[in-house]
This record gives structure tokens, sequence and C-alpha cells, in this order.
């Protein structure tokens, strides 16, 4: 394997770090860094597998708000500030839906729809296909003004 090739692959490798160094998976592994706790410590607290955890932490997990939320409890600190969670976008529903479920720290989609008063097959066919009409709309808004406003009243504590 010639040098120019070699490159590629660390390139391909280390690329997202050294372009992302505030990405919420470097933030949380560089936390843990900071405070000498090894993955295995923080998997055992948090009931995260240490094999998920080193995943958070390559930003390899699709979904990880619940993750981030029980990671940042265990190190004391508001995982809506740490991580920045207010700045994340909210222009389309599916934003502001992610948004809301991050706010939360929810695991699931169905504890989102629970907490909006909705089933999990409505909410699902929001970030799918479906327009909200105005009520929707309304209550997700609300619901999404609400969560910020107490995030930001209550560091980060609903």
């Amino acid at each position: 394997m010639d040098s120019d090739c070699k490159f590629d692959i660390v390139k391909k490798k280390f690329l997202h770090i050294i372009c992302n160094k505030n990405s919420p998976g470097i933030k949380l592994k560089n936390l843990r860094v900071k405070n000498n706790v090894t993955l295995s410590q923080l998997a055992k607290y948090t009931g995260i597998s240490s094999k998920t955890l080193q995943r958070i932490e390559n930003d390899k997990v699709k979904k990880p708000y619940y993750y981030w939320k029980k990671i940042c409890d265990y190190f004391g600190i508001n995982h809506i500030d740490y991580l920045e969670l207010l700045t994340l976008p909210e222009k389309t529903i599916q934003e502001k839906l992610i948004k809301i479920r991050a706010l939360l720290g929810a695991r699931t989609w169905k504890e989102v729809a629970e907490y909006l008063g909705y089933s999990k097959e409505f909410v699902s066919d929001l970030l799918t296909r479906y327009t909200p009409n105005k009520k929707h709309l309304y209550i997700i808004n609300n619901t999404l003004n609400n969560l910020k406003n107490n995030a930001l009243k209550n560091g980060g504590k609903f």
C-alpha cells in the first residue's frame, strides 16, 4: 500500500474528530477523560454498555439523546447546556420533534408521543410523511417553547 493510500485511510478515520471538535460525542469523551472515568466505570453507573458508550463518543449512535442525558447526569451537569441543545434547528416539524426528544432526553419516540399526548404511530407519521394541521402544529410549538423556557429557568431540569 502506498503512502497516499495510507494517508487517505487515516484521514477518513480521524477527519470527523479534526473537523468537529465540539461534536456531542467528542465533548462527552473529553468530559469522561477530564474526570478520569473509564468507559467501564461509566457503563456500570449509567447502565449503558461500554460498546454503546464508545459508539456515542465516536458520534456513531443515530439518536443518542437518552444516553446524553444519562451521561451528563452521572457527571452532575446539565445536558441541555453542556451539549448546547437549545441551538438545535427547529425549522421543520421533524427538527422540532427531534429537539423535543433531545430536550426531554427521551429514549424512544413513544416517550415523546406520550409527552405530547399522541400515539407513537402519529408521531412516526409526523416524522415521515404527515403534514400537521394547525392544532397539532400549535401543540408541538407550544410544547417546544415550554421546554425551552423551563430549561432556561431551571437550568435544564424539568
